[in-house]
């Protein structure tokens, strides 16, 4: 225990010395992730609290209201489970195969116990907070509603801890097993691809739920359906029975009934902790090793002759450019962490199309105004994306830059195959995306027009702007590339990108308020009333595509490397 504290009083040393480095850039990275965090701390209180309340507001169901409650309470449990469980997988990968402190601990003169304690709970408190931040604001709404008493809420976090040690125990078992015994670099991969299904089966799931039906009241009619809604898979061998038991059992004042089941949670826990520590002292050496090595060398089989070559689609562009179409083309396919999230992509336009379609529809004043705050919905959408697929494109180049500064290709040519590259599929999704939604709203022909020609203005003005900002403030030298649209640059983009839908949106309200009311007195609409707002959008969109990235091609080329 006495390495465990020396390993753990480093780590608190590493993070002071990051907190004395503070800067207005971590200032505010900061503040915009501790809003939305209380925002979304707030949201889930209320939204529970709600769905809570209206159930104990029928008092004509009786006993069936606790076992409704118990029903969502072990929903939620499993959905837990599951989310810590997968994302312990992929932190264990990080923490015990990847990390960079590795090397130098595994040489250090210190027991493998004290290692394997020291990254077990750096993968517990990096994978679980966010439950445990998350799922409080829930728990708390059951006591509330329930008329729950202080002990419910001081025994809180110790059901909370077990219950979170048996994921992250049969986490790091599975990472370390499969490391052991697959290669290295598919292992990662399969990790990496798990998750993006994972999180898009998840954002599907909640969204076939239909949870705006929680929040409406409740009548005895209706309780079937929500019966049937809430029928989950339930066992007495699950640790999220366990763990929702001993919360009821607290609720209720059944203390023979949380005893058991508190004590359920803590033996399991502590008997599958040891036997993973049994089983990463046994494989660990072995499986870091292969990760280190790549695993064991095959010789490879002679490759088919390619049918289908990239070449062709890009022959009347210049060797060089095709070149670099070609290349980032290739590099996007076989980064497993950039092709995969195409999944949860689809994951989250279906979702979207499919609030659409449920939206109801009273008259066609509702079916227009709905195209037109869609228009908005769908520009923040290709915001989001640009943000994370557009704006590192420049940064992605990584350390390899000076391949690019010298080659036989200026930065404007350099800079223009970047934004074509991601404009055209930008394009095409934004595009259908806006037609589908049409389609199922029935918007009228102007609505229709308007709502493509503005959805293309945008995405041409966030494509420019992604690769603009990105070029004036690269950053090479990160790993994972989720991390590059963290940095400053990227909460400016969105901030410039926010503003500058903001603006589109209120330019063309008044043409839409003028449509709205020449259909209500049955005139024509003339171009010449809505046409100087049209053009505003447009000019203002074409500075966003032409300024930055010309401001980023200067800047690249005065870069030193």
């Amino acid at each position: 225990m006495r390495h465990v504290g020396l390993l753990f009083r480093a780590r608190l040393r590493m993070i002071w010395h990051t907190l004395e480095a503070f800067n207005v850039e971590m200032a505010l990275k900061l503040s915009l992730i501790l809003s939305l965090g209380l925002v979304f701390i707030v949201f889930d209180f209320f939204f529970f609290w709600r769905i809570l309340s209206q159930v104990m507001s029928m008092t004509e169901l009786g006993v069936l209201r606790f076992s409704f409650l118990v029903r969502l309470l072990n929903m939620v449990f499993i959905l837990f489970l599951g989310m810590v469980l997968f994302s312990n997988i992929v932190t264990a990968l990080s923490t015990f195969f990847i990390s960079r402190d590795l090397g130098l601990l595994l040489a250090c003169p210190i027991r493998f116990s004290s290692i394997f304690w020291f990254k077990f709970t750096e993968t517990y408190l990096n994978s679980t907070w966010t439950v445990l931040l998350f799922g409080l604001p829930i728990f708390i709404a059951y006591g509330l509603v329930l008329g729950a008493k202080l002990d419910f809420y001081l025994l809180l976090l110790p059901i909370l801890v077990p219950f979170l040690l048996i994921p992250t125990s049969l986490g790091v078992s599975i990472t370390v097993l499969l490391m052991r015994f697959f290669p290295a670099e598919r292992t990662r991969q399969v990790i990496a691809s798990l998750g993006v299904f994972v999180g898009a089966g998840i954002v599907v799931l909640v969204r076939l739920l239909k949870p705006e039906e929680f929040i409406r009241p409740i009548s005895p009619d209706r309780l079937d359906y929500y019966d049937t809604l809430l029928r989950i898979p339930s066992s007495a061998y699950l640790p999220s029975t366990w763990s929702a038991e001993s919360l009821m059992g607290l609720i209720e004042r059944n203390i023979p009934v949380f005893q058991q089941y508190f004590a359920l949670l803590w033996l399991t826990a502590m008997a599958l902790v040891y036997f993973c520590f049994l089983m990463t002292r046994a494989l660990y050496r072995q499986a870091y090793s292969r990760s280190i090595q790549g695993g064991t060398a095959r010789p490879s089989p002679v490759r088919k002759q390619r049918r289908f070559r990239w070449e062709p689609l890009f022959a009347p562009l210049k060797p060089q450019m095709m070149a670099f179409f070609i290349k980032d083309i290739k590099l996007f396919f076989r980064e497993t962490t950039q092709w995969s999230q195409m999944f949860l992509l689809g994951a989250i336009i279906f979702v979207y199309l499919f609030n659409i379609r449920s939206v109801p529809m009273s008259s066609w004043f509702m079916a227009n105004f709905a195209g037109f705050l869609n228009v908005a919905m769908a520009g923040f959408v290709i915001s989001a994306l640009s943000v994370r697929f557009v704006f590192p494109a420049i940064s992605l180049e990584g350390q390899a830059f000076w391949i690019v500064h010298s080659a036989p290709l200026n930065y404007r040519s350099f800079i223009i195959q970047k934004c074509l590259l991601y404009l055209v599929p930008l394009l095409l999704l934004s595009e259908c995306v806006i037609v589908i939604s049409n389609y199922f709203l029935k918007v009228d022909d102007f609505m229709k027009m308007l709502s493509m020609m503005l959805i293309f203005m945008i995405t041409l003005a966030n494509v420019g702007l992604g690769i603009g900002l990105g070029s004036l403030s690269p950053r090479f030298r990160v790993e994972n590339p989720a991390q590059i649209a963290l940095g400053l640059g990227g909460i400016v983009y969105m901030l410039l990108s926010l503003i500058y839908l903001l603006v589109v949106v209120s330019l063309e309200a008044w043409p839409v308020y003028m449509h709205f009311q020449n259909l209500v007195q049955g005139t024509a609409l003339t171009l010449g009333t809505h046409l100087p707002y049209h053009l505003a959008v447009i000019v203002l969109s074409l500075i966003m595509l032409i300024i930055p990235p010309y401001l980023g091609a200067r800047s690249l080329r005065r870069r030193e490397l």
